[in-house]
């Protein structure tokens, strides 16, 4: 059988048998060159707009995200301030709760000086009430001068 050919396939040029063929298969491919060069120039200008749009939007949005970084960072510093602020009120409560601290620390020693004190002086008042009233049971007894003095007289009178 013959070697029937595919409709399909491009036929092959075979190389152009003359220069005039030459120079018009130059010609045309220096014009196809032509058009995709200006094709890929505008391509490229194209481009270079959206990359230029592309980078002032960026350096828009990095400037917006700089700006928002400064505002959380004045943020930050207003709350470092307030934390040394408290730190520094603390400091002071510290030693304040310090100072009592010692305050009621004294006040206890004291307060046990104290009942030891008048735990002695309880045994002092003591002694002293049953010697007040030992003296009260004496001056009972005691005769007082004008008793006395009645006593005398009525003697003297009765001899």
């Amino acid at each position: 059988m013959a070697a029937r050919k595919d409709p399909k396939k491009p036929r092959r040029n075979r190389a152009p048998r003359s220069g005039r063929e030459l120079a018009v298969a130059v010609e045309a491919m220096r014009s196809d060159f032509k058009v995709f060069g200006e094709a890929l120039q505008g391509h490229r200008e194209h481009m270079d707009r959206e990359l230029h749009g592309l980078r002032e939007h960026m350096d828009h949005r990095f400037e917006q995200v700089d700006a928002r970084f400064e505002q959380v960072d004045a943020r930050f510093e207003q709350v470092d301030a307030r934390f040394e602020h408290m730190d520094a009120r603390l400091d002071r409560t510290d030693g304040g709760l310090s100072l009592v601290k010692a305050a009621v620390t004294e006040n206890a020693r004291e307060l046990r000086e104290v009942r030891s004190t008048l735990a002695e002086h309880g045994v002092e008042l003591r002694e002293l009430r049953g010697a007040v009233l030992r003296i009260e049971g004496a001056l009972d007894a005691k005769v007082n001068r004008d008793e006395v003095e009645a006593i005398v007289e009525r003697a003297l009178a009765g001899r």
